[in-house]
């Protein structure tokens, strides 16, 4: 399976070569940008509102399953990498911030 987000998520099954489409929570607005996996979720932020979104998308389940508002005004968030050894996702946005999120992992 594969998954890419613009401007939904969009799941592939190259077994039955198919795809499979979730709206991402704020829609036409979402805007969706950095985006990193730990393999069984992705996790997106969407930069068209504020303030902007980070959420996971479990592949598995296929459904969203954590939307959290980011408060910095940092900017719209540009970078994201899952980092195993701490279940981190680290970001940074177009105005010179670094952050992290604690994420959920199986």
């Amino acid at each position: 399976m594969g998954l890419a987000i613009a401007p939904g998520a969009w799941l592939y099954d190259p077994a039955g070569q198919t795809f499979r489409e979730w709206a991402l929570p704020s829609a036409k607005n979402a805007r969706p940008y950095g985006m990193a996996s730990d393999g069984a979720h992705v996790w997106v932020v969407e930069t068209g509102v504020s303030l902007n979104q980070f959420m996971g998308f479990d592949t598995r389940a296929e459904r969203f399953v954590s939307v959290t508002p980011i408060p910095s005004g940092g900017g719209s968030v540009r970078h994201m990498d899952y980092h195993a050894g701490t279940g981190n996702v680290w970001f940074g946005t177009d105005r010179g911030t670094i952050a992290r999120a604690e994420v959920q992992s199986d």
